[in-house]
């Protein structure tokens, strides 16, 4: 992928247009949900990429094993999408589709002269993620030269222990939630200070739409940004380079942006991100929508690497939730704990005070609707304080809002430390 980046945009195109191609015949001729619906004998360009329907979540979860490959004989690997929309997708990688992902991270990071064995700092995790096998983890962290930031909860006396951490880890690059990040950064605006004498190279703000106020902060109390596009369901979509492109990943996967018509967006013009992961050899989702909205830059930017750039990327923003004691609690903390709870079909967070929480919850077929309720409270207990209020309200369908959007966490509550 690093021979790939010399390429001139034509040569790294046609490039990209083989990989598509050999991708669609391959699952055409060995997916069997596929396989029912196109004649691989007539895919010969990457125009014939129309020929497959667009997938959506549900989509995939009645098609179920029908989209694993009979010709993939290596290892698969189980993987649960983070639940953005409060419906998490089970479903399959395998090694090439996850070592082009690991691929491309390391060679976009590259762009920011940053290479294996150079020092990461993580603001990330859930509670789940932070205490399970916590020992044997901070064993290998330290090894490794990485350390982890808890990103669920954020106060004074947290983020006032960043610093030291960074330093004494001498940490190369800090990489987390957008959110969580540029309220670290903001943090350090309102005491007047920064951590720009730790000369990190870059944060790298992923997971999240990183906004322009949270950029601007970061860069000037922290270090330089970059944004990094991906789901876990999709693979490493974008990265940013030095120049301020958020460059896709050619080499790994195909990007479509439609129009509300379904059909391909112009350049520069807003619409919803489409996605073929071209290596995922194992469970094919081709044309497998995200729920983001992007658009794309008119070619690719004249300067440096080869590859087409996104111009913006308006998707999704994940909000925090604040606890009893003021503190700003990250959304995904309590979507962790209600994704670990079985027969949970989707579910909505609301606060519109300090003091309550209100958790909307689809039920699946033989959810213990009361033993639910209690495992709930005690999470959003555990992670808000003892003395929230927690409804746990059980309703057929969650109702989109009026723009739309099936967001998981609704918080009304003004920001007050």
């Amino acid at each position: 992928m690093r021979e790939h980046d010399a390429l001139d945009p034509e040569v790294l195109q046609q490039l990209h247009d083989r990989l598509l191609v050999a991708h669609l015949r391959y699952s055409a001729e060995s997916v069997p949900w596929y396989r029912e619906r196109i004649d691989a004998r007539s895919i010969s360009s990457p125009d014939d990429l129309s020929l497959f329907p667009v997938l959506d979540k549900e989509t995939v979860r009645a098609a179920g094993d029908r989209l694993r490959s009979e010709a993939w004989t290596g290892k698969l690997i189980s993987l649960e999408t983070g639940g953005s929309s409060g419906e998490p997708l089970r479903f399959w990688s395998d090694q090439d589709r996850e070592s082009s992902q690991l691929a491309c991270k390391v060679r976009a990071r590259a762009w920011w002269g940053l290479n294996p064995g150079h020092r990461q700092t993580d603001l990330w995790g859930s509670p789940i993620e932070t205490t399970r096998d916590a020992g044997l983890r901070s064993i290998v962290a330290g090894l490794l030269g990485f350390q982890l930031l808890p990103a669920f909860r954020l106060n004074d006396r947290t983020m006032s222990s960043f610093r030291g951490r960074l330093a004494r880890g001498r940490a190369d690059f800090i990489y987390g939630y957008a959110s969580a990040i540029g309220r670290y950064a903001r943090f350090l605006e309102e005491r007047d200070e920064d951590l720009l004498d730790l000369r990190l190279k870059v944060a790298v703000c992923t997971a999240e739409t990183l906004l322009p106020r949270d950029r601007e902060l970061i860069t000037r109390r922290i270090a330089p940004v970059a944004n990094e596009y991906g789901c876990r369901d999709g693979g490493l979509i974008a990265h940013e380079d030095p120049s301020g492109h958020l460059r896709v990943m050619h080499d790994a996967v195909h990007v479509e942006i439609l129009g509300d018509d379904g059909q391909p967006a112009a350049p520069g013009a807003d619409g919803e991100v489409v996605v073929t992961n071209l290596h995922a050899r194992g469970y094919p989702m081709i044309r497998y929508r995200l729920g983001d909205r992007a658009s794309l830059a008119e070619g690719p930017p004249p300067d440096g690497l080869p590859h087409p750039a996104l111009r913006q990327v308006s998707g999704r923003t994940t909000d925090f939730l604040v606890a009893m004691d003021g503190s700003r609690v990250h959304a995904l903390g309590v979507i962790y704990v209600v994704r670990e709870i079985e027969g949970v079909a989707r579910f909505r967070v609301v606060q519109d005070t300090r003091e309550a929480v209100e958790v909307l919850v689809v039920p699946g077929a033989g959810l213990d609707t009361d033993g639910v309720s209690n495992r709930i409270a005690a999470g959003v207990h555990s992670l808000l304080g003892e003395g929230m209020r927690v409804a746990v309200r059980f309703v057929e369908e969650l109702e989109p809002l009026p723009s739309g959007k099936h967001r998981y966490v609704i918080c009304g509550v003004e920001e007050s430390g």
